[in-house]
């Protein structure tokens, strides 16, 4: 098959989101791809999407050294951060953020990379930065929510929760967060308001919270 045909099918499998189908074709034209920086975005994303991070990482930094936009350094940096790179992930939404510093995605996820490798006073101002671009930012409500939680801050976490399912009535995961703070503010009543929510949503988080609101605050 020519190098156009099969340029030309590979997109329109990537287009379609049939993953593997694109990179099995996209592959047989890698070492001289008709559009270097399109080639190697489809590559980076289908991969990502097959949930090949370590191999879709290599395509995505690739991409954001020919193109780097947002999305590239998000994408990058969430395939490091599920191969549990942080430090590669941290330090590349680092420099995109210092890009792009309008857009709120990236320090929202800077926040949450950081959360998870316990630099808890860092993303609490990631978080903030990112609210600061868009305040009602559901992912950096919710992150922030989180992370004030784990600082012990449960007034300012719970505050922050609520803003998150005003904004977002159907996420879970705030609502869950939500109910878990109310709870170890012995706020019973609200607690159980969450639990509600979350069974009314069908959540997979709500035999959790109900286990956890059986326990005592203090437990």
């Amino acid at each position: 098959m020519e190098r156009e045909t099969l340029w030309r099918e590979g997109v329109s499998h990537f287009e379609n989101r049939r993953w593997s189908e694109a990179v099995t074709l996209l592959r047989q034209i890698e070492a001289d791809p008709p559009d270097p920086a399109l080639f190697l975005e489809y590559m980076g994303k289908s991969l990502f999407q097959m949930g090949e991070y370590s191999v879709a990482q290599v395509y995505l930094c690739r991409w954001l050294e020919l193109s780097p936009h947002s999305e590239a350094f998000r994408l990058a940096a969430i395939a490091y951060g599920q191969i549990e790179e942080y430090d590669k992930s941290v330090d590349l939404l680092i420099r995109g953020e210092s890009l792009y510093p309008e857009d709120p995605e990236v320090p929202s996820l800077l926040g949450a990379t950081l959360r998870t490798v316990g630099r808890l006073e860092e993303a609490k101002a990631a978080f903030a930065r990112a609210l600061a671009l868009k305040a009602d930012h559901v992912g950096a409500l919710w992150g922030l929510g989180v992370t004030l939680g784990i600082l012990g801050d449960a007034r300012s976490a719970k505050e922050s929760l609520l803003k998150a399912v005003s904004v977002a009535p159907h996420f879970a995961p705030a609502h869950f967060h939500l109910g878990v703070t109310c709870h170890a503010l012995g706020q019973a009543e609200e607690a159980l308001r969450e639990l509600a929510a979350l069974r009314a949503l069908g959540s997979t988080f709500a035999p959790t919270l109900e286990k956890i609101l059986n326990q005592n605050p203090e437990s």
